[in-house]
């Protein structure tokens, strides 16, 4: 016979057995001893709990296995016993842990030292991690979990011949998008993008309408691209209730009918009516022949032109052709036949959307017409003009197509503000191509869009998506006038009663491959104290249209060529430039009346021209200025901070709506690279400040001025300030953190390690350890003073001394645990001292590290 103890589950069997049997004595006691072989087999417990003589004996042997194994079932019978009290079983006395005494506390007992000093040692540990995490999140944002997503819809033709204006249009979206989500979303919700292709067509609209509805998800839509698409779908929208924001479409009937559709750009009345003033008073055609289509927007065009010009000149030719039911060649075939036969049939107009207007202007070439052909805006962009490049008679004689084609759009790309030349340059960066008008107004699109839903947000539950869409629309209309407005890449952003902004058009001319603006531009009329506008119409200065005014505009190309930027003084936030600078303009030379409105010397000036040239009547000057420039030096993140040193000027005398200066077209397309060689040496960069880099120089053009009346008793409530348009020229400049960290982070490297080292030191050496962390701090104090001393006295902490306080701190703490340290060697608690230290020394390191991470987060 074996002497081998017998094991928890033979005896659980045998248990078994027993009870089978009848006898339930004999089964606990096999239990008991089962139990006291192995007190964690969750089998016996649950068997004692079948043959236990009460609940209360049930629930205690329950109460066992549930925290072996939290069995389902397990927990269920518990539950049913919730309302008794466990009571061990006389079997099983013997191998439980007896109940506390009465009186007893845990605090009487008091754990040893070095439980107590791993313990803080943990607390520690886990406090820099959290500091770490903390800091990763306010600098970076929650990057694990997010709110439940919002969603806007866009529409429009994503394949097709209007394919590259829909991706153009999606990208400059989801641009802005990104930025919302990066900047934590919409009170946390992050917006996401829905993309729908109608391929451009009026049908497929519809049909992607309803699929939008039926979806549930969008709050409002984006789209569609053209007027038709957009007249299309707007009845399934308004029955939705979903509001909808087209940023192409020009048709008047798309928010003139449908209440919901809110539009970003101007409508084709305002079109039409400023094509037919520009075509007779700017560009003198007393003869049009119009050619548009069939669409929504060509018939809305042709009727706002149609009934504008006969006040201005004669139509000798209204030409429809057809682009709604696959006739489009032949009627194409048809006007231009017509046109041919006329020996005069004046200046040509084409409204005809983009995706045609390329075939409809070769053929106009084709067929010998050679006078100035004025489009829409749907031409009105870079993107269409690149679509002549590939054709063999362009390519052999260039601009054979685009010679004397002028465009009406949104935006010209040389007309850039500084806010719309960011959007310009994130866009190119994050795409590798330019966007167009397009592009631009989408954009406002996307930001009254995320403007609305942030609102609605803020008055609806999520979850409530008919309240929310209503509520987005009336975000929308509260959007009423100036005083109420959001700031835009093309002005300020309002609706009036169509719900279309009120915005002006601009005119371009295509010349190399790209838009420019067109030397005169009509800009709405602006009141002046004591001026009659009957006059200012006699001199040819304002054009009547309709009973609206506008004044002739003119705009003035301007360039500048760095040959060196020097002398940086941070002190006074000053530098030293040298540069060329040059204007080409048509008209009068005060264009070149200007003023330095940021030079240190207020008397600075253009001096004599270097060059001075008239090119088929434009005047060309070309300028070498030198001179000291005072600079808007911002130093929150110094040193990893980026400055921009920038030159302006604006005229002396004409203000904004008479005289504008732009980008010169040439200075677009040159890269970086060029920009940042010397116009005097381009072996050269133009940055020769010490210990800087040359990142960047952008040209843009801004309006300042004042809306105030300026004290003129003249002055009545109609009547404006005056506002100049001023060109800036803006070299951004980098610091090299290297040569800087090594000359000023160098010393405060070596005192966190020689502070460091003293934790080494033996409890007993208290003065020593003490006056390592003393001489830190007062080192460190010197240190600061001394990186302070570059800059000018400013207002705020700057980032590197965030970095001296943090060791300060740090040195502090060192004090503070030499003189514990020492009061542990009185009381001659070695071991504590050694585990003291060594939490120390930990936690040291992890702090540096800490702070490190901080810096590489928010500047990296």
């Amino acid at each position: 016979m074996s002497d081998r103890t017998p094991s928890a589950v033979m005896l659980t069997r045998r248990a078994i057995d027993a009870a089978n049997a009848g006898d339930v004595d004999d089964a606990r006691q096999n239990l008991a001893e089962a139990l006291a072989v192995d007190r964690e087999y969750v089998p016996a417990w649950l068997w004692f709990a079948s043959l236990a003589r009460n609940d209360p004996e049930r629930r205690f042997c329950l109460e066992r296995a549930a925290q072996l194994d939290p069995d389902p079932k397990t927990r269920a019978a518990l539950t049913r016993l919730r309302a008794v009290a466990p009571v061990i079983p006389p079997e099983l006395a013997g191998i439980v842990d007896p109940a506390p005494p009465p009186d007893f506390t845990y605090a009487a007992v008091r754990p040893p030292m070095h439980r107590r000093l791993w313990l803080w040692g943990a607390v520690a540990a886990l406090i820099v991690v959290a500091i770490g995490a903390g800091l990763f999140v306010a600098l970076r944002g929650w990057p694990f979990a997010e709110e439940e997503p919002v969603y806007i819809a866009f529409a429009g033709g994503m394949s097709g011949a209007g394919a590259q204006y829909g991706t153009e249009m999606v990208d400059s979206i989801r641009l802005y998008l990104d930025r919302v989500n990066d900047e934590g979303g919409l009170d946390g919700h992050p917006v996401r993008l829905l993309v729908y292709d109608d391929k451009d067509d009026p049908a497929t609209a519809r049909a992607v309408s309803q699929q939008i509805v039926a979806d549930g998800r969008a709050l409002l839509v984006i789209g569609h691209r053209t007027s038709s698409t957009s007249v299309a779908a707007a009845p399934v929208y308004e029955a939705a209730g979903i509001p909808a924001i087209t940023s192409t479409a020009n048709a008047d009937n798309v928010t003139m009918d449908h209440p919901w559709y809110f539009r970003m750009t101007f409508n084709n009345t305002t079109q039409g009516a400023l094509l037919a003033a520009y075509l007779h008073d700017v560009l003198n055609a007393d003869q049009i022949s119009l050619i548009a289509d069939n669409s929504d927007y060509g018939r809305s065009l042709f009727a706002g032109l149609l009934s504008a010009y006969p006040g201005h000149g004669q139509v000798r030719h209204a030409l429809a052709v057809d682009v709604m039911s696959g006739g489009f060649d032949a009627s194409l075939t048809q006007a231009v036949a017509t046109l041919r036969s006329d020996p005069h049939p004046g200046t040509v107009v084409i409204g005809i959307e983009a995706s045609f207007a390329q075939q409809a202007i070769v053929a106009i070439r084709d067929a010998g017409i050679t006078g100035p052909i004025v489009g829409s805006e749907a031409i009105g962009s870079d993107l269409f003009l690149a679509s002549f490049a590939g054709l063999p008679a362009e390519r052999t004689d260039p601009g054979k197509y685009t010679n004397d084609l002028y465009a009406a759009s949104p935006l010209i790309m040389d007309s850039l503000t500084s806010e719309s030349l960011r959007w310009y340059d994130a866009y190119a960066s994050a795409y590798g191509s330019a966007p167009g008008w397009r592009g631009a107004t989408t954009y406002e699109a996307a930001i009254v869009a995320v403007d609305a839903v942030r609102t609605a947000l803020t008055r609806t539950q999520i979850d409530d998506r008919p309240a929310l869409r209503t509520n987005v629309r009336d975000a929308l209309l509260a959007l009423d006038s100036p005083e109420h407005s959001l700031p835009g890449l093309l002005g300020p952003i309002w609706f009036d009663q169509t719900r279309t902004p009120p915005r002006s058009v601009s005119f371009g001319v295509a010349r190399g491959g790209h838009f420019q603006s067109a030397p005169i531009q009509l800009q709405p009329y602006v009141p002046q104290t004591g001026v009659d506008v009957s006059d200012e119409i006699a001199q040819g200065l304002t054009i009547k249209v309709d009973d609206r005014y506008f004044d002739r505009q003119r705009i003035v190309f301007a360039g500048i060529n760095f040959n060196q930027i020097t002398d940086l003084d941070t002190s006074d936030r000053s530098f030293f430039a040298d540069f060329f600078l040059w204007l080409k303009y048509t008209g009068s030379d005060n264009a070149a009346d200007i003023a330095f409105t940021n030079a240190v010397d207020p008397s600075l000036s253009l001096g004599q021209p270097l060059k001075n040239a008239v090119v088929d009547g434009m005047t060309y000057r070309l300028y070498r200025v030198t001179g000291r420039f005072k600079a808007p030096l911002e130093f929150h993140a110094y040193p990893f901070d980026q400055q921009n040193l920038i030159i302006q000027f604006e005229n002396r005398s004409l203000p904004s709506w008479q005289l504008v200066y732009a980008i010169d077209p040439v200075l677009l397309a040159t890269p970086q690279s060029e920009r940042l060689q010397s116009g005097s040496n381009t072996s050269r960069t133009v940055n020769d400040i010490p210990n800087w880099q040359a990142s960047s120089v952008d040209l843009y053009q801004d309006t300042v001025g004042t809306t105030a009346l300026l004290g003129d008793p003249q002055a009545t409530g109609s009547s404006g300030g005056v506002d100049y348009s001023l060109f800036t020229a803006n070299v951004s400049i980098e610091r090299v953190l290297g040569s800087f960290l090594v000359k000023n982070l160098l010393p405060l490297a070596l005192l966190v390690l020689v502070t460091y080292v003293s934790l080494y030191f033996s409890p007993q050496s208290l003065e020593a350890r003490v006056s390592f962390g003393v001489t830190g701090i007062l080192t460190t104090a010197v240190l600061l003073t001394s990186v302070r001393s570059a800059l000018p006295d400013v207002g705020y902490t700057v980032a590197i001394e965030w970095g001296f306080y943090a060791f300060i701190v740090l040195a502090a703490l060192c004090i503070l645990v030499s003189m514990y340290a020492n009061r542990l060697y009185q009381q001659r608690r070695l071991s504590d001292i050694r585990r003291l230290d060594l939490v120390a020394r930990i936690a040291y390191p992890a702090i540096v590290a800490v702070v490190v991470l901080a810096y590489v987060i928010k500047f990296a």
